[in-house]
């Protein structure tokens, strides 16, 4: 079998001849037999018996006379028809005569805004639900922690935003993408029947736009619920309000998902089991993993708490996100690493949460659907190289300057480690002379991404590019023993640029050059203020864009 690298990596793929296929006819067959022979048919059997195949699989044949598609689901269908432009583009050159059958893996992939920070604009969701639904993702989860507190959940929608939210479910459903609509009752009276009779109204008037399901989430609060009481009784409270939510809205044939205060870790508590217990087995839960951000995540950890709630959760993954501004407002480019394949028999769906740019979110998010289609095929390097095909080639670059970070901790190179423990006069010439090509590369990041990758990523990251620059100049000033040189007045404000901006190398490196120039380590958590600092720049930052980016 030949394997052609594309996203997301197809279940069954065989290229069955080297001929290029000129025309771009396609005929939807009402059968197999319009695909496949016989004996290709008893191949793939068990396939075609997956209920994942019926809803959104396909098989797919490229012949000289067309292309020939099979698929019962008008969703099965759409994804044939996107696979097409990809086997144009490959690298072997043009499309081949090919079959696939293909399929996904998970029966609900889903992009979450989720992450703190300023929301994205009402145009660069329909763009990322759009570029999501590409790579395979079959749900947009809406849940802008701003916006939801915001947006008071007692009170109508304001006009300008319900309009502007049909419209963007409308486009999700074009792209057949489900629409997941959260919900955050913040300060909710459990026992008051006014403020249930509220929250209904909220999840009636969503879903009369059309959304698809309600996440009532009770995630990141203070407290069990508004209010301090005993985390049982919170418990039983939450659980009841969400049955009765999901009777009343459970004709209109509207999913319902549940995030509880404890969405993370697989302790047992008394909360845990009160939601496992009184809460309808048809009420999803939501599990961010083992903690709030999860470096690795196997099936047995989403069994210890599937155990607890009695129920397989959705797993929410905290990737690519990067939400706080005391890590330093990392960037995440880079691939999926740490989840399990097998995960696909232990939860019951999968989603992806954001980062604040939502563009250069797409570059890991590509490689998230590569693995949510299709686990067992999924290789971390292979995938990001082919999201940097699509986004940009030059973007490998940044990926490999930037290895670390909570969900790829194993991903730091020897020299990061090296950097760690020593000064420049302690280094092996061999680790000098990669880190002069390191710091050479971070000089020139900003001119080789400004022509190699996509425009808008480009703006998007260009913080990060100009932080390279400063770091990288610095840093080869220190290898070519100039750092006494440089002056106090210098070195107090390319550390401040380092303690307040943007960080990239995941910090290393900085970090490294901070400590040669006689910092202590970690200077961003020694210098009294450095975090209220950088709190007032980032509430600057909304202030002065707030006019530009409309909830």
């Amino acid at each position: 079998m030949n394997k052609i690298s594309i996203l997301p990596t197809p279940v069954h793929l065989e290229v069955l001849s080297d001929r290029k296929v000129l025309t771009s006819k396609i005929t939807r067959t009402q059968n197999l037999d319009g695909v496949l022979q016989a004996a290709e048919q008893a191949k793939f059997r068990k396939d075609f018996a997956l209920e994942q195949f019926r809803k959104e699989g396909y098989a797919l044949r490229t012949t000289q006379d067309g292309i020939n598609i099979y698929a019962e689901s008008d969703a099965g269908f759409y994804y044939a028809k996107n696979i097409l432009p990809k086997l144009r583009s490959v690298p072997e050159g043009g499309l081949q005569e090919v079959l696939i059958v293909d399929y996904p893996a998970f029966p609900i992939r889903g992009v979450s805004e989720g992450f703190y920070g300023m929301p994205w604009t009402w145009q660069e969701r329909t763009d990322v639900i759009e570029a999501a639904s590409q790579v395979g993702f079959n749900a947009f989860i809406f849940a802008p922690p701003d916006i939801n507190r915001k947006v008071n959940w007692r009170e109508p929608l304001p006009y300008s935003y319900k309009e502007k939210l049909e419209e963007l479910i409308k486009h999700s459903h074009k792209h057949h993408v489900k629409f997941v609509y959260e919900v955050l009752p913040i300060g909710i009276d459990l026992a008051s029947k006014q403020d249930y009779k509220k929250l209904l109204e909220r999840c009636k008037e969503v879903i009369t736009l059309g959304a698809d399901a309600i996440m009532v989430a009770f995630d990141d609060t203070n407290d069990y619920e508004g209010q301090r009481v005993k985390k049982e009784k919170a418990a039983l409270g939450q659980a009841r309000l969400a049955n009765n939510l999901l009777q009343q809205l459970g004709s209109d044939d509207v999913l319902l998902a549940f995030v509880p205060v404890e969405y993370h870790g697989t302790k047992v508590t008394p909360y845990l089991v009160t939601i496992g217990k009184e809460l309808d087995p048809e009420v999803y839960i939501g599990w961010s993993g083992p903690k709030i951000r999860s470096a690795s995540i196997t099936k047995e950890d989403a069994e210890r708490y599937a155990e607890i709630v009695r129920r397989k959760p959705f797993l929410g993954h905290n990737f690519p996100v990067v939400d706080e501004m005391r890590k330093k407002r990392r960037l995440t480019i880079g691939p999926l690493m740490g989840l399990d394949s097998r995960l696909t028999d232990a939860v019951s769906g999968i989603s992806f949460n954001c980062m604040e740019v939502p563009y250069a979110s797409l570059v890991s998010l590509f490689t998230a659907g590569d693995f949510a289609w299709n686990p067992n095929w999924y290789i971390p390097r292979r995938s990001i190289i082919n999201s940097a095909r699509v986004h940009g080639t030059n973007l490998m670059k940044l990926v490999e300057l930037n290895p670390e970070s909570y969900a790829n901790p194993s991903g730091v190179p020897d020299i990061a480690r090296a950097l760690r423990h020593h000064r420049l006069k302690d280094l092996h010439s061999d680790t000098v002379s990669e880190l002069r090509r390191i710091f050479n590369t971070m000089v020139s990041l900003d001119d080789l991404m400004s022509e190699g990758i996509d425009s808008i990523i480009y703006h998007e990251i260009r913080p990060w590019l100009v932080q390279g620059n400063i770091v990288g100049a610095l840093g080869n000033l220190i290898l070519d023993g100039k750092g006494s040189t440089i002056s106090w007045k210098t070195k107090g404000y390319v550390a401040s640029k380092m303690i307040t901006g943007p960080r990239l190398g995941g910090t290393v490196f900085e970090d490294w050059i901070l400590r040669e120039m006689g910092f202590p380590a970690n200077l961003f958590y020694y210098v009294p203020g450095s975090w209220a600092i950088s709190y007032f720049l980032e509430t600057m930052n909304r202030k002065r864009h707030q006019r530009q980016r409309s909830i």
